[in-house]
Parts: structure tokens; sequence; C-alpha cells
């Protein structure tokens, strides 16, 4: 997160009264953010950037993991975003087609690793996941998954922004549409972003 992102968010929780504090630490190094005393604390922990910044699965596994030991044992919950590989693909299929087949290779290579790293004035690093990675991932992190949903139900490729601007009750009704779209399983390819809903591992504490 920018520090003027920080910032704003600092100067939103003095006018909301919500928050008790923000702190900026690093999700590979759990004594960065919190000290060990708050360890299995917290009902609920959102884990909605790092993880498609995190190009090595080790890393990702231990981010995860961190975001664990914060959870109460029995009823914590953790929230963790991906981001999914037909995003990009979908991406590029509306804006230049033609650059799957110019770069071959490296596609070849990001279809197979979800990898998305590029050097120069597309300065870029990122993991784009595909589903079947995702349950062995947050299993090696200690976690079990509950439930995947695909935040933007069906409409996926940046569909959703067709939305904007309609009718509060038309609003609503695609949403209703939408929720009930993104817990379906056969529908899960048609989002961009995945929000993982994970618990502790049995016998983690």
């Amino acid at each position: 997160m920018s520090q003027q992102r920080t910032e704003t968010a600092d100067g939103e929780k003095k006018r909301s009264g919500v928050l008790t504090s923000i702190r900026e630490g690093n999700a590979l190094d759990a004594r960065s953010l919190f000290p060990e005393s708050f360890e299995g604390t917290f009902d609920a922990v959102l884990l909605l950037g790092p993880l498609y910044h995190l190009v090595a699965e080790d890393e990702r596994a231990r981010a995860i993991q961190n975001a664990l030991a914060l959870l109460k044992s029995e009823t914590g919950i953790l929230f963790a975003a991906f981001v999914s590989k037909n995003a990009h693909l979908r991406d590029i299929a509306m804006r230049d087609p033609a650059r799957l087949v110019r770069e071959r290779e490296f596609y070849e290579r990001y279809l197979k690793t979800g990898i998305y790293v590029r050097r120069g004035e597309r300065n870029a690093e990122s993991y784009h996941a595909s589903l079947a990675e995702i349950v062995p991932l947050v299993e090696k992190a200690g976690g079990s998954v509950l439930e995947i949903v695909g935040t933007e139900g069906i409409l996926g490729g940046g569909l959703d922004k067709q939305l904007v601007g309609v009718d509060r009750d038309v609003l609503k009704s695609w949403l209703d549409v939408m929720k009930e779209a993104g817990r379906q399983e056969h529908n899960l390819g048609n989002a961009d972003h995945w929000l993982v809903v994970i618990k502790k591992s049995a016998g983690k504490s």
C-alpha cells in the first residue's frame, strides 16, 4: 500500500472512529506487523493484496501462515484474495489478441506457472492463480479452505463496469444474482478475482 493511501486510511480512522490503529509491515515478516502476544487473538484477518504480488510459492505459503497465526483457533476466519490467470488472458484477448502469438514463449511459461514478470517499460511482478493451486497452497500453510467465491460472479473481464450508473433497484437485482453466481463452483472461472475463506486446520493452535 502506498504512503498516500496509508495517510488517507489514517485520516478516515480518526474521522469514523471504527479502527483503533493502522500498522505498516511485511506479510512475510509476522513480527513487523504485530508482536507475538497478538497471535491467536483475531476473529478475522483480511489478506487482500500480497498473494498476487509474491511470485515464489514458499512466500505465498508463509504469508498465509503468518495471517493464520493471528486467528483464534476455533472460530477465526481468514479472507485471502487471489487473481485468476483467466483475468489476464481475457484482458489481452480484448486489447491485443496477437500478443499471445507475438510473445509465445512468455505465455507458454505464464500458462504453466502463473508468474507474470516484466522488466523495463512495463515493470511488473505478479502471480496469477489457477483454481487447482489454491487448496494445496492453503493446506501447505496450515489452513483449510471453507469456500472460494468469485468476486465478479459471472461478470469478469470488465463486464461488471456495465453496471456503473444504473438505477439502484437494477444494481441490487444484479448484486443478488452475482452473490449467488459467485458461490457456484461452475462459475468460478468467469471471475477475475477469488476470495478464499480459510480457517486453521484442526490441531493448529
